[in-house]
């Protein structure tokens, strides 16, 4: 698929076809145009060690206006500090290397993740959906940083079972398929949509810190305290020992 990058992706004037959005579900006419960046965010550059760096890709449909910029830098301003915020009591510092707000095709922002069988003995795998966005947000990354894509919607299956999930998280020690790397360094997170085109709603507060948690600790499974910042529930501490666990596992992404 192509990718055109420049502030404004939009086609304007005479001779423009028009992106028409339908408003239920997004499709349009500009689907066939693939991925596009439409406008990109100043980032935070972490001044301190250890740092965690992350590069964020929140995807949208294409659609007929060009995106508020001033709101876009406002939401990743905003994750920033909430997620850096949560994570700061283990000494983490967020080193925010890129932020990109990209129109994909409107198929692509209710994202099937993983698959509903894993043969035996086998890791989980993502699915060729999760990878395309993943990789996406990877271009041009080192191996050392995670991934942030927020979409629509995440589905995911449970004991066969379709599910849908506010963040999703691919931690090496379940997907460690060698053609899922690097695509797996990274997570999913659900958010509230609005008009096509435009930024989305914020993500419930946790949820960014939570999952990128998951992948520092490199454990798919959550914390029985309602506390932790690592269980279901809205609980935001983390303990001395996760914080450890994290600071080693740092350099061995």
């Amino acid at each position: 698929m192509a990718l055109s990058l420049g502030a404004a992706a939009f086609c304007w004037g005479e001779g423009c076809r028009p992106c028409a959005p339908d408003w239920k579900t997004c499709a349009s006419a500009c689907d066939e145009r693939g991925f596009e960046v439409l406008a990109t965010a100043r980032v935070h550059r972490a001044r301190h060690e250890p740092k965690v760096p992350i590069a964020f890709l929140v995807a949208t449909a294409h659609g007929d206006r060009s995106p508020d910029t001033h709101a876009f830098q406002a939401w990743v301003d905003t994750v920033t500090a909430r997620t850096g915020s949560l994570l700061s009591p283990c000494g983490f510092e967020l080193d925010v290397v890129r932020a990109e707000l990209v129109a994909v095709p409107s198929s692509d922002l209710k994202v099937t993740a993983t698959f509903p069988e894993v043969p035996a003995g086998q890791p989980e795998r993502l699915t060729p959906q999760a990878r395309r966005l993943l990789e996406l947000a990877r271009r041009q990354l080192s191996d050392d940083t995670l991934a942030v894509v927020v979409v629509d919607q995440i589905n995911y299956f449970v004991s066969q079972r379709l599910a849908v999930a506010g963040g999703l998280s691919f931690p090496s020690l379940a997907y460690r398929h060698p053609d899922d790397f690097p695509a797996h360094l990274g997570v999913l997170v659900g958010t509230a949509y609005g008009r096509c085109g435009q930024v989305p709603e914020l993500p419930a507060e946790r949820t960014v810190a939570h999952e990128l948690g998951h992948m520092l600790l490199n454990l798919p499974a959550h914390d029985d305290d309602a506390e932790n910042l690592m269980s279901t529930m809205l609980g935001a501490a983390l303990r001395a020992e996760q914080c450890q666990r994290m600071r080693e596992n740092l350099p061995r992404r």
